[in-house]
């Protein structure tokens, strides 16, 4: 017995070759995954934060309640994050289709590389951070409430950018 442990851990190695599919649901526990090379990556837990780092995967699906994100050095063709109540820090991603939501917390983005699609949202925070390419390249829509706002909405682009918040500022940079 282990009474008294508030801070279980479970720590599962599984040769690359292996591993295609990894689908991880769990409550009131922190959620990690990295160094990974899969077709499908499935997370989900609540109250607690979640990281995944060093992911090459076709489809990933990660969400969790009450606790941060935090996401680098991912590729993936079509992505989902998404967390309430606490922020977001994205790194180096780079994807086809890409959402990421929470609320009431921040999205902080570096290097982001978005191939068809971006969407970004929250609530009572900022978004700010950078995104590989030329603004030109997006159809933009972007909106935000008492706050400022650098995106504007533009309808030209191959690619589609959705940034809204309420109550934060927008300020995103375009970089080569």
């Amino acid at each position: 017995f282990n009474f008294g442990n508030s801070s279980p851990r479970v720590t599962i190695e599984v040769p690359k070759a292996k591993l295609k599919d990894l689908q991880i649901e769990t409550s009131n526990g922190k959620v990690s995954a990295e160094n990974l090379t899969l077709d499908n990556l499935d997370l989900e837990t609540s109250n607690s934060k979640m990281t995944i780092n060093d992911v090459d995967a076709s489809n990933v699906d990660a969400e969790t309640s009450n606790g941060k994100v935090e996401l680098s050095h991912l590729k993936f063709d079509d992505g989902s994050f998404e967390t309430s109540n606490s922020k977001m820090d994205l790194l180096d991603l780079s994807f086809s289709e890409g959402e990421f939501q929470t609320s009431n917390g921040k999205i902080n983005l570096m290097n982001l590389k978005p191939a068809k699609s971006l969407s970004l949202e929250t609530s009572n925070s900022e978004i700010n951070g950078t995104i590989i390419g030329n603004k030109e390249d997006f159809s933009i829509t972007s909106r935000t409430s008492n706050a400022s706002n650098n995106l504007g909405n533009q309808k030209d682009g191959s690619k589609e950018l959705e940034v809204r918040t309420s109550n934060g500022d927008i300020e995103i940079a375009f970089i080569r």
